[in-house]
């Protein structure tokens, strides 16, 4: 009885080692975003969210960045360490970033963006546990 107790302990301990999700958060400050794009190149709308994210903060004895954006592409985002806070923005059904985008909210949401009628979605723990990730998508530029 106390070999089968054991190796149930056991199991219980390294099996959460062998899965593809961490038990542990993403590191680094809060203020950190990763934003994805299809190419990781600084152009118009990618711009545009950029000043958006970036805007200056009065905090009592000096302005700071609200937030510090690292621009990756998708291909990088596989590679990156998990940030806390994770942008994706790009076009709905079209390019990897398309993909990525449906896959993390479905067909039925990317219908809606299609049709004009949701941009913005929000998942918590997704794609590593402890991560925030905002999708910004839209049918055409």
């Amino acid at each position: 009885m106390r070999r089968v107790a054991f190796i149930f302990l056991v199991l219980f301990l390294v099996y959460p080692s062998c899965s593809q999700r961490s038990s542990f958060p993403p590191v680094g400050s809060y203020s950190n975003v990763m934003l994805v794009t299809e190419d990781g190149l600084m152009s118009g709308p990618v711009e545009e969210m950029i000043r958006l994210l970036q805007h200056p903060i009065d905090y009592y004895t000096k302005l700071e960045l609200q937030f510090k954006v690292r621009l990756v592409s998708v291909e990088q985002m596989r590679k990156e360490t998990p940030s806390k806070n994770t942008v994706i923005f790009g076009l709905a059904g079209a390019g990897e970033t398309g993909r990525v985008i449906e896959g993390s909210i479905g067909g039925a949401a990317v219908r809606t963006v299609l049709e004009g009628r949701n941009h913005i979605f929000k998942r918590l723990n997704y794609p590593a546990t402890g991560q925030l990730t905002l999708i910004v998508a839209a049918g055409s530029w």
